[in-house]
């Protein structure tokens, strides 16, 4: 007698049918569910129809959850691009506002009027006091400066050195008790 498919992936040769069983010992022995010594009995076929039925199930789940991923994957895929073109329609509107911008401020610039942009002459003194501006009577501007040019005021007046309280070596007086 041939031995079951199990015994033979096994390489067992002792295989063989024990009374009243349907099994060989060795199936018997390891508690396999199929063993097929006898050859396919209907029991054994219905057996391997319902592994083969719940196989298909199976695979007919997991070929339903891939095309689903597929699907869930391109849309997301899909909104991934259509938010990079969003950005970067976003990121081309900003560049141009500012050199819009950056333009305007240039024209502005280059056509401000010449009333708004005084000119000044530095080549002669007299350009350099406005006679309509009042003048401030706490500045000395010559002991500061010495006279103006074609001033007929005398030499500029010198400040007293300001004096220094305490020892000549110039360390400070010692503090008064209270």
């Amino acid at each position: 007698m041939l031995p079951c498919t199990s015994c033979e992936t096994l390489n067992l040769t002792d295989c063989r049918v024990l009374d009243r069983s349907s099994k060989c010992n060795h199936c018997l022995r390891a508690s396999r569910p199929d063993c097929d010594v006898l050859g396919l009995t209907p029991a054994l076929t219905a057996s391997l129809r319902r592994q083969k039925e719940k196989l298909d199930a199976e695979e007919q789940e997991a070929r339903a959850t891939m095309l689903q991923a597929a699907s869930k994957l391109t849309r997301v895929d899909t909104q991934r691009r259509n938010l990079s073109a969003k950005f970067r329609r976003i990121a081309a509107r900003e560049e141009r506002l500012i050199e819009d911008l950056e333009r305007e401020e240039a024209q502005a610039a280059s056509s401000a009027s010449p009333s708004l942009v005084p000119s000044f002459d530095c080549t002669s003194a007299s350009n350099w006091l406005d006679p309509n501006l009042p003048i401030d009577p706490s500045l000395d501007l010559q002991s500061a400066f010495g006279p103006l040019p074609g001033s007929t005021v005398g030499s500029p007046r010198s400040s007293p050195p300001l004096a220094v309280q305490g020892s000549s070596d110039g360390t400070p007086p010692a503090s008064q008790g209270n």
